[in-house]
């Protein structure tokens, strides 16, 4: 069973939450222009937290996943802004590595990545973030195409 989710995805109710720490940060949105989210312009705007965050309940003893698109464009350094994914509040995109970078700061073009999940409740976290030096570019970062495979309809 799979289902997509565009956008700020309704089907999933209550355990959906888009946080933003900082001075003038202004959160995710949905942007129809493109069919997804995006973290907010925080151009100009230093030292913000963008988050998004799915609660999903995941079914299957295996076949489970989270597939979505996203693109970033923001400071090309690998300690400035930019953008990481994390399951569990652990970071997995990018990979954690001893020299890489902790996020990635410019990709301007829509990229697929796809992780596999275990059987019960999963946090999906999407992350922009910006740090207290130069604005960039958009300074944002943009998802969409967000399938939950496996996932319930609702979650607790």
């Amino acid at each position: 069973v799979s289902y997509p989710v565009p956008g700020v995805p309704h089907a999933l109710g209550d355990s959906i939450n888009s946080d933003c720490t900082g001075a003038g940060c202004s959160g995710w949105k949905y942007d129809p222009v493109f069919g997804g989210i995006y973290s907010g312009y925080n151009w100009g705007i230093n030292s913000i937290v963008s988050t998004f965050t799915i609660l999903a309940d995941f079914n299957y003893n295996s076949g489970n996943m989270v597939q979505f698109t996203y693109r970033v464009d923001a400071e090309t350094c690998a300690t400035c802004d930019g953008f990481r994914f994390m399951i569990d509040r652990t970071r997995v995109y990018p990979p954690v590595t001893p020299n890489g970078p902790s996020h990635i700061g410019r990709q301007l073009n829509f990229i697929q990545l796809s992780y596999n999940l275990t059987k019960g409740s999963h946090i999906l976290q999407w992350v922009y973030e910006t740090d207290s030096s130069v604005s960039q570019n958009e300074d944002a970062a943009f998802v969409s195409s967000i399938r939950l495979i496996g996932a319930a309809a609702t979650a607790e």
